[in-house]
């Protein structure tokens, strides 16, 4: 294990920054970690340590890590916030930044969350999480739909009232105050997926200000196949149900999509017991049960909600292929859109099952 130390100044020099602490969990990260670890070595801001902390890596993931001056972890214990949490523990540092194995962080990225910590005084900062190019058809897609793009307008933020995933800071860009994080507790190592919202609501509900930077930022690279895409969303609606446990508003949610409009989004007090994303599959899955006796009863104008939904569908998809230049995406776009929510649904539902929450 090599480590990396802050030097004390000399007497009569500036007090230093605070010491910094990195936490990257990896787990079969070879292709990405060399590079990432790389990227926060040339940072402006003195980073103190650089924690990796290896999730059981079945790759040459340790050996990209040997030309490099940064404590080695290992937790055998699956989970990435069961890693973030070994790091955590070790960590040395008042300031704890946390990043993903597959993500490079621009050299003045640090820096800027820094700043804006203490200017605002707040528990922790998070920044703007950006796409790495891709070179396949299934990460250019996921660029294109938004999923590695994390971004809200610069301030505190809060919980919406009618948005389930809100009020929270991603662990793709996160700068935390370690003694704050302590007194509310660490990561919740029961969640696999969403720890870090779960963690937000923590300390927004002690109190504590969080704030967006989103001068900030990160390049997440993105799935490469259709299967590690399908694998990504299945887990993103597995754990949700149990995360909709954890929240501390205690409500349901019922978002909408419209595909045309921005989503139509609900919630609802009581037990958690409902938690609903109903997008284009749903509603023709819906529709395709009840569409002939709508047809009996409403004639014609029983078309007019699968119509709008379709058109819905086709003015994003001629949207991707205007601004790519490329008309394989008017069947690839809405194609690859279908599985991935198929995938999602399918773990939202056997994670409903699990918390005995109707999910999907």
């Amino acid at each position: 294990m090599n480590e990396v130390h802050a030097d004390k100044p000399p007497p009569g020099q500036d007090t230093p920054p605070p010491f910094l602490s990195v936490i990257v969990p990896v787990r079969n990260g070879a292709d990405t970690i060399a590079e990432c670890v790389a990227s926060l070595q040339a940072q402006t801001y003195p980073v103190g340590e650089i924690i990796v902390v290896d999730n059981g890596s079945t790759d040459d993931t340790i050996q990209r890590l040997e030309p490099f001056a940064v404590r080695l972890l290992r937790e055998e214990r699956r989970g990435s916030y069961v890693a973030r949490n070994t790091g955590l523990r070790a960590a040395r540092g008042s300031l704890v930044y946390f990043t993903d194995a597959d993500c490079l962080v621009p050299p003045d990225t640090v820096a800027r969350l820094v700043a804006t910590l203490q200017a605002q005084g707040v528990a922790g900062v998070g920044g703007q999480v950006l796409p790495r190019p891709a070179e396949t058809w299934v990460g250019r897609f996921s660029a294109l739909a938004g999923f590695l793009t994390y971004g809200q307008a610069r301030g505190e933020i809060d919980r919406s009232p009618k948005a389930f995933l809100s009020g929270g800071l991603v662990t793709a860009n996160l700068l935390l105050r370690k003694d704050i994080l302590q007194q509310v507790g660490l990561f919740d190592e029961t969640l696999p997926s969403g720890g870090d919202f779960e963690m937000c609501w923590r300390l927004l509900a002690r109190g504590h200000a969080l704030f967006f930077e989103p001068a900030a930022e990160v390049n997440h690279r993105p799935r490469l196949t259709l299967g590690q895409l399908c694998r990504q969303f299945y887990t993103y609606g597995r754990w949700q149900p149990r995360l909709l446990r954890r929240q501390p508003l205690r409500r349901n949610y019922i978002r909408i999509k419209t595909f045309v409009l921005d989503p139509l989004e609900f919630a609802f007090g009581g037990s958690p017991r409902l938690l609903a994303d109903v997008d284009i599959i749903h509603w023709l899955l819906l529709l395709s049960g009840v569409m002939p006796l709508l047809y009996a009863a409403l004639g014609p104008w029983s078309l007019l909600v699968p119509a709008a939904l379709l058109a819905g569908v086709v003015w994003r998809t001629l949207g991707v292929v205007r601004r790519t230049g490329n008309p394989a995406w008017l069947v690839l776009y809405p194609a690859l859109h279908a599985v991935r929510s198929a995938a999602f649904s399918a773990g939202r539902i056997r994670g409903g099952i699990r918390e005995r929450v109707l999910a999907f």
